[in-house]
């Protein structure tokens, strides 16, 4: 996909000047990005989230995705 580029540090900036990509799209990809991001451990953090509990969102926002599109 032509959204993503994971060597972008600027996502916003990025996908505001991606042409592919319809608004709701860009919007998708970030929030997707924002979401994994956050649940990745930070530097110097021993603590880490459930990995299932990130599957369960994504699962149900691509979910509700699929109920828009049918």
């Amino acid at each position: 996909m032509e959204c993503l580029d994971d060597d972008d540090d600027d996502d916003l900036t990025f996908l505001h000047d991606t042409p592919q990509c319809s608004k709701s799209c860009q919007l998708k990809i970030y929030g997707l990005k924002t979401l994994v991001k956050s649940f990745l451990p930070a530097q110097g953090n021993q603590t880490k989230q459930n990995i299932n509990e990130l599957l369960d969102i994504l699962s149900r926002m691509l979910r509700k995705s699929d109920s828009f599109v049918n």
